[in-house]
């Protein structure tokens, strides 16, 4: 309905982020900067905190994309995971 109502080619929200829409707010460039700093100067794991909707997994998904700095990322999406479904959750998503 408003992708004719507002002449859009594709549909603005989705259930995941997508990075192509990532706008830079003071916020975020200090994010991506730690990144960035975290691992040139090889500082071991970083821990990305904030509420929901605050643009956690947006804000990684940019950096892998524009940071220019091989790395590798993973992301835990439920916190509350017990230690046996975290065992079995990284051998499938940590690549």
């Amino acid at each position: 309905m408003y992708l004719n109502h507002f002449n859009l080619r594709e549909k603005p929200f989705n259930i995941s982020p997508d990075s192509r829409f990532f706008w830079v707010s003071e916020k975020h460039k200090e994010g991506l900067a730690a990144f960035k700093y975290a691992i040139l100067e090889e500082k071991g794991f970083l821990l990305l905190t904030g509420e929901v909707g605050t643009g956690k997994t947006l804000l990684i998904n940019a950096f892998a994309k524009m940071s220019g700095v091989e790395t590798l990322i993973a992301t835990i999406p439920d916190p509350d995971l017990d230690i046996m479904d975290f065992s079995g959750f990284l051998p499938k998503n940590f690549k």
